[in-house]
This record gives structure tokens, sequence and C-alpha cells, in this order.
């Protein structure tokens, strides 16, 4: 799967790492569960639009843009993998 085709919650799982968060902060700043994060990055549920909005401001990414991809492109291939 190249980085193109990579589902919104997986790229949550690749701006998440590069920034050292885990499921359990991201969670603790959103005011939801490490549940609920986890269900999103497995796809099990849609991020909800609002939510979306919400984390693309706090990490300064769009996860849903064609331009994301430019801004992972210089990452280790270890992390971009991690997500695969």
């Amino acid at each position: 799967m190249s980085e193109k085709e990579l589902p919104v919650g997986r790229r949550l799982v690749i701006v998440r790492a590069l920034l050292a968060k885990t499921q359990e902060k991201l969670a603790q700043e959103m005011e939801v569960t490490p549940g609920l994060i986890s269900k999103w990055e497995t796809g099990e549920r849609d991020i909800p639009l609002g939510r979306l909005e919400q984390i693309e401001r706090m990490y300064g990414v769009s996860l849903v843009d064609e331009g994301w991809q430019q801004k992972i492109m210089s990452l280790p291939t270890n992390v971009i993998n991690m997500a695969t």
C-alpha cells in the first residue's frame, strides 16, 4: 500500500507517531477514550468531521488533503510501514 492509499485513520497513526503521542495522550487532549482513538486508527469507526478538524488544528496537518503526503515523504520508512 502506498502512502497515497492510506486511510485517514492510518494517517493519524503516522502523524501521532511523529509527534511521539500515545493514543492515551491524544484521547486525553480530545476528551475521548483511548479505545475510540484505536477504533479511528483501525478504521473500525469513522472520524467525525469535527474531530478531524480538531486533530488537524492540534497537529497542524490535514489528514484528508492530498497535500498531507508531502509533509510525510521525508519520514523514515519504518514510521510509514508501522501504519500500513
